[in-house]
């Protein structure tokens, strides 16, 4: 960390959720969301405050425009603001609180940092992409209803956008999402103008998909995508959680490798109990490990993985298992 003396004139301050979709935020995955979907900008961070769930970093003040796009997409933090120092300001000027923000003056020791609000998120706008609130078309009724009590899986928005921020996604990019369940992810990536490419084993999910995604859908087995080789620069998924799919989850993992290009990032949501056996055989896939966070899912806890396609090919699983 930087000695506070040694803050530059103006930084910024990441004030990230305690709470999204009634689960609790961890500090460590708030804050590695945010270094990956800045890290093109060269943000240097200044001081953690887990306590307080902030983050002092620093970017050159004619980044701030940059800044505050990418916070659009931000799913784990709540507001920015900018901090100012200034010296020998007047006693008189006192800090405010709004919520858990704090705006206005503050001294340490010589020097007094004005803090303003340049960003916060659009918890409404958030709430009407919620899955338990937009309407998701079914082939079985052939009627717009809400997912709410389904068995389908409700990735949150603050998750789905957790999950394209660690794979780094950027303009231009090609994801596929070989789980797509209700379209979450998705619906995401359209919200940044990415190109996305989803499909589901579900053909009830069929007409939802095909609406949410712009008509890039299809009912395919995630086994065997009908994708041609090195053809996505980033896979993001989250998987069903019940172990009577672990055996699709395991057997597409060659696939999704296959698909990515050469060091592209692979992103996925699984359950702590499932994630060593998806690191051994995302290793003999091809994948590497590289990071790992913990998410609060309803009940339970997760794991945000990420892994990054090796550069030389590899033998399928299912080839590996046979030499052995």
């Amino acid at each position: 960390m930087v000695r506070r003396a040694d803050w530059p004139k103006l930084h910024y301050v990441a004030h990230f959720r305690t709470a999204r979709g009634g689960s609790g935020v961890y500090y460590q995955t708030a804050r590695a969301e945010l270094l990956a979907a800045l890290g093109h900008l060269g943000l240097t961070v200044l001081d953690d405050v887990p306590g307080h769930m902030r983050l002092h970093f620093h970017l050159p003040r004619d980044l701030e425009p940059s800044l505050l796009r990418t916070a659009e997409y931000l799913g784990y933090t709540q507001a920015l603001t900018r901090a100012s120092r200034y010296r020998g300001m007047g006693r008189e000027q006192k800090a405010e609180h709004m919520g858990r923000l704090l705006l206005g003056a503050q001294r340490f020791g010589e020097d007094c940092f004005v803090f303003e609000l340049i960003w916060q998120a659009d918890e409404r706008a958030r709430l009407q992409r919620s899955p338990d609130r937009r309407p998701f078309e079914y082939a079985a009724d052939a009627r717009s209803d809400h997912p709410a009590g389904r068995r389908f899986r409700r990735l949150s928005v603050c998750d789905a956008m957790l999950l394209l921020n660690l794979a780094r996604v950027r303009p231009g990019f090609l994801v596929v999402d070989p789980f797509a369940g209700i379209g979450g992810i998705v619906q995401e990536c359209r919200r940044r103008n990415l190109r996305c490419v989803c499909g589901d084993v579900d053909p009830s999910l069929a007409p939802g998909l095909c609406a949410i995604s712009g008509g890039c859908a299809a009912i395919w087995d995630a086994c065997h995508l009908p994708l041609p080789d090195a053809s996505a620069d980033v896979v993001v998924a989250e998987p069903p959680y019940h172990r009577r799919y672990r055996p699709a989850l395991l057997g597409s993992l060659p696939e999704m490798a296959r698909v990515l290009k050469p060091h592209a990032t692979l992103a996925m949501l699984l359950p702590d109990e499932m994630t060593e056996e998806v690191r051994l055989h995302a290793a003999a896939a091809g994948l590497r490990p590289t990071e790992s966070y913990p998410v609060r899912r309803a009940r339970m806890t997760a794991q945000a993985l990420v892994f990054q396609r090796r550069q030389a090919a590899r033998r399928t699983l299912d080839t590996l298992l046979r030499v052995s």
